[in-house]
Parts: C-alpha cells; structure tokens; sequence
C-alpha cells in the first residue's frame, strides 16, 4: 500500500473527480469529448500549483493537503454556498463564509503541523478519492449506456408525394386577437384583414397545447403529446436536455432530412442535426452548469446581480444585456430572408423571441431607453405591433421571392403570467397560413398546434397522419407543476 503514501493521486485525479461531480446529474447528456478536454485543462492547472508547492516547501505532504483542501473550497463554493443559505443563511454571506473557509484553512495549517496525522490524512484523502472517482466514473458510463429519451412518442411520417416548400416562422408567445382584446383593451383586427388580404387563412380560435416553449415545439414537431410521465422533473435541466434532443431528431425533422430538403434552422433549438442560430433562454450545458459552481464564477454571477456592482464600469461590461435579444431577432429576420430559394425544396425554421419579454421596442422597432419606467401592458401592446410589422414584411418577401411555397407564422403559446380565471388566455396563440392554393380544405380539423404539421403534411405532401386529439397541459416549470387542463 506504498502507493497511498507516496503519491498524492487525491491531486492527480481530483479534476476527473470534481467534474464528474458538477455533471453527475446530467450525465447521459453531457458530451464526453468536451468533458475530457475540460478535465486536462484543470488538471494542467493543478498540476502547475502543485509543483509550485514543491518547490515552495519541504515539508509538502502538509502544503499539499492544504493546496487540496483549497482546491475543494474554490470548485464547490458554490454548492457550499447555495447549501448553507438553506440551512444557516447567515453563514452563507459572503464576508462570513470567506472568512470561515480562511479560518478553516488555518486551523488545517496548525493540525497537520504533526506528522503523523499530516501522513494518516494524506493515505485517507488518497483513498477517499480514489474510490469516490471510481463510483462517479460507473455512474457516469451507466447513464450513458443506459439513456433512452422517452419524453415523447413520435409520429410517423411516410414517403412524400410531393416537396413544397415550407417557410415557418414562430412568434414566441404571440397572443390571440380575444387575448389581445380582453388583457389589454387593444383590437388587433386590422393585422388580421391585411394578413387575409394578402391570401392567408388567419385562425384566432387556435390554442396551444402547452404554455411552455419546450414542451410546445417538442410536441408540434413530433405531432405528439410530451409524455408527463418521462418529463419530470420538469423544473430540471433535463428536462430542457430531453425536449432539445426531440427537437432536433423530431418526426418532422427525420421526414424533411429522408425527403433530402435544404433545411434552414434560425430558431433558439438544434433542429435535424443543425445548430440553432441563438440558444434557449438560460440555456446552459452540463459543463457551464459545473463551472458556474467555482469560486470565480459564483462570485462574478452574483456581482452582476446586485444592485450595488452590476452597474460599475467593468461589470457593466460583462452584464447580459437585454438588447442582444433584439438583435438576434433582426438576424434571425434578416437570415429568415436570404434563405428563400424556389430552387430546391426548402424547410426554413425560424424563432423569434418575439413578443416574448422583454418588450424591447416601440412599433416600429425602436429600443426604449429605459424599460422600467414603462407600464408592462403598454410595452407588450407595443412589441406585439412591432411583432405585426415583421410579419407583414416576412410575408411580402417570401411570397415575392417563392410564391408557391407554403407560410406559415404560428406562436407556441399566449400571454403567460396569468392566474385564476385568467389563466385560459395562456393557450390563445395565434395562427396565419398561406398556401399555393388559398383553398384551406380540411383547415376545420386545425383546433390546436398539435394538428398543424398533420394538416400541411397531408394536404400538401400527400400524407395521412392521424390528427391527435386536442388536449391542454399546464406546465409551471419553477414549481415542478405538469398537469392536465383539458
């Protein structure tokens, strides 16, 4: 047993450990390749700090436990942190806990002062780690080897009779007209004369299934309902994970891929193995989420955050800036364009966080200075015409360009935030159609999201997919809440 007194493994393997840790929860989702180069980047470090303490000290049995017990201290201060504001809030404040992970340091500087304790620490930090790293490293190869994605069960889509080209733009929580009009007192039928005016079928009695985005686009691209079941918990990250990966393999992705059709994504999710053109609001990856727990990024987040920092010359630098989301739907609108081709057959998929808050423009697109000082339902009103506007752009530009193709602007939920009787206007979307035909046979069987892809598939592709039947789920995903409304 020489090996436990003479090496110190508990620092050769501790950034194996400690991101198998950070990822354990997240483990069938997280990419193996990037999580080796993440862990020899950390281990570069420690291995650097532990030479360091070599040449600093003789006595480096006593420096090196120490170095370990910092190392623990920075890359858990998060969970250390978040775990004590549960249990004892005022030892989770910065000053206190700082002070108490120093005082610990030095109480460790005078114990291990003897020997043998120093000696009995090491064989057991050896050992402890050693066998912590191999149980985290079963775990991790069992999730893999054993993940199966049953968020949702898929439709299946048959062999194409015909290609059409098919240009889909989501509104992200776009309301219905009879939300609009019993929310916030405004009449949006003037957007509904013009969009029939120039040949689409607008449907104001259409509901979304869901009133999460997730949960919509996972089951309007399968054409099926989210298995509640296999979603919990849905106020997890995995829940996100399982949704994106049902996205991008979705029935109605696999379809488009086999019918060999250029395939555009410019939304917020991967879709047929293609990278999003932005990510999910918050969206992190198992590795951030690892990360976010170390010392530095714990602190920074938390500076960004408060009222008394986030507002200084450098954090105000590194804050997330609201406006990025008003650019990034200007280029997706713009990307949305240039990819119109009546060349080949086409499927454009674009997202706009639009009029998702926040509610960054007046009507015509200009930013206000100061959101705060705007009353919340004006500023909706306000984005929501400015939403009418991109769409009625959209719509020239398209159908100039490839007036055979089929358009289609659909919301994936209405107006949330609702309670009480209120709540039913969450599912009033909003939905216009244009078809090479302006005929909207069958467009009677379209009573909610689940049913529209059936409907283009087997009016326009020669298709026969059973229309589901229409069905309502509230999610309340910070609660943990999936439940049947209808």
């Amino acid at each position: 047993m020489d090996w436990l007194k003479k090496q110190p493994w508990f620092i050769y393997l501790f950034p194996a450990f400690a991101y198998l840790v950070g990822v354990k929860d997240y483990a069938a989702h997280t990419n193996t390749a990037q999580l080796i180069i993440q862990v020899l980047i950390f281990t570069a470090v420690t291995l650097l700090l532990y030479s360091l303490v070599r040449k600093i000290s003789k006595r480096s049995i006593r420096y090196v436990l120490l170095l370990f017990y910092s190392l623990l201290s920075y890359t858990f201060f998060g969970n250390i942190k978040l775990l004590l504001a549960k249990s004892a809030p005022q030892v989770a404040r910065y000053p206190v806990l700082i002070a108490l992970l120093i005082a610990i340091l030095i109480l460790l500087f005078l114990i291990l002062k003897n020997k043998k304790i120093a000696q009995s620490v090491f064989s057991y930090c050896n050992v402890l780690v050693v066998a912590l790293l191999f149980f985290q490293l079963v775990q991790f190869i069992y999730a893999k080897a054993t993940y199966s994605n049953q968020i949702i069960k898929p439709n299946t889509i048959k062999e194409f009779t015909s290609r059409p080209n098919i240009y889909f733009v989501l509104f992200d929580g776009y309301p219905g007209f009879e939300s609009l009009d019993s929310l916030f007192g405004y009449n949006n039928r003037g957007h509904i004369k013009t969009l029939e005016q120039k040949g689409f079928h607008v449907q104001d009695s259409i509901r979304s299934n869901y009133n999460y985005t997730l949960a919509a686009m996972t089951s309007l691209f399968n054409m099926s309902y989210v298995q509640q079941k296999h979603s919990m918990p849905v106020s997890d990250f995995s829940f996100m994970y399982k949704a994106r990966e049902a996205i991008n393999s979705s029935a109605l992705a696999n379809a488009l891929t086999k019918e060999n059709y250029d395939i555009n994504n410019f939304s917020i999710f991967p879709f047929a193995n293609k990278k999003g053109a932005a990510d999910y609001v918050n969206y992190l990856t198992p590795l951030q989420i690892a990360n976010k727990y170390f010392f530095h990024n714990h602190v920074f987040n938390d500076l960004t955050k408060s009222k008394k920092f986030k507002n200084t010359p450098l954090l105000s630098k590194y804050a997330k800036r609201l406006d990025k989301y008003y650019y990034q739907n200007k280029k997706i609108f713009e990307d949305c364009i240039e990819s119109i081709n009546p060349n080949k057959p086409t499927f454009t998929y674009a997202h706009l966080l639009l009029p998702h808050e926040p509610y960054l423009t007046d009507s015509a697109g200009r930013l206000w200075k100061d959101l705060s000082t705007l009353p919340e339902k004006e500023a909706f009103v306000e984005y929501t015409k400015y939403a009418n506007k991109l769409m009625l752009e959209l719509a020239d530009k398209i159908y100039k360009k490839d007036s055979n193709s089929i358009i289609l602007f659909l919301s994936d939920h209405g107006y949330r935030g609702l309670t009480g009787e209120d709540k039913k206007y969450s599912y009033h979307n909003f939905m216009a159609i244009k078809t090479p035909d302006d005929q909207y046979t069958n467009i009677d069987k379209v009573k909610s999201n689940i049913q529209v892809f059936p409907y283009i598939l087997n009016q326009y592709c020669g298709l026969n997919i059973e229309y589901k039947k229409d069905s309502t789920y509230y999610i309340y995903y910070t609660k943990n809440v999936f439940e049947t409304i209808k």
